[in-house]
């Protein structure tokens, strides 16, 4: 499949994160990938201007290959907000997680769709090293996904959070499945996609 015609979706739960949330956004119009990137948001009731920027974002980008959509919802905590943006999400070519507060490097996308493009699975998940900075973006530190027998093993991915959502990207069929589990005793919405 050609680049410029997949599209992908980004779930994003936000709650009072106006600080961050206008560069996170941004970096995520401003991907080098060809494709279409619609950005689902559900603000879990911001009581700061988190909404009024997120909406004013979705006004002014508006394109035929960038978009965002504001869910203004009742505040539940980020575990359920995951998963309503789960069970609430359009069918997309892939899904990606984002957190309010990251700011994502211009390749993330492309370079994630090129694997699971690449990919025979059927159901196919994606994760990517990732960096942690402070509030201006210096380095803290840095990751990179290991991939070892002692990190892959079966219950390790399933008792711990390996790999967290931000740096996940995962396809139509296993978002079907996810859609289809009763998801709501689960910790957190990433420990379900592996």
């Amino acid at each position: 499949m050609i680049e410029k015609d997949i599209c992908v979706a980004v779930l994003m739960s936000t709650y009072n994160g106006e600080a961050y949330i206008e560069e996170q956004l941004e970096s995520i119009l401003c991907q080098d990938f060809e494709g279409s990137i619609a950005i689902y948001v559900r603000d879990d009731g911001s009581k700061d201007n988190t909404r009024e920027i997120v909406r004013k974002l979705s006004e002014t980008c508006g394109t035929d290959k960038r978009k965002i959509e504001l869910w203004t919802c009742e505040n539940v905590g980020v575990q359920r907000s995951f998963l309503e943006l789960i069970k609430k999400a359009p069918v997309h070519q892939y899904y990606f997680f984002a957190d309010q507060d990251d700011v994502w490097l211009k390749e993330k996308v492309r370079r994630a769709v090129n694997i699971l493009e690449n990919c025979n699975a059927s159901k196919k998940v994606y994760c990517s090293d990732y960096s942690v900075t402070d509030g201006k973006l210096n380095m803290i530190y840095s990751t990179q996904v290991k991939t070892d027998e002692k990190t892959f093993n079966p219950l390790r991915l399933l008792f711990y959070n390996v790999f967290p959502g931000c740096t996940m990207a995962f396809n139509d069929e296993l978002m079907k499945l996810l859609k289809k589990m009763d998801m709501t005793g689960c910790m957190m919405h990433d420990s379900m996609v592996l």
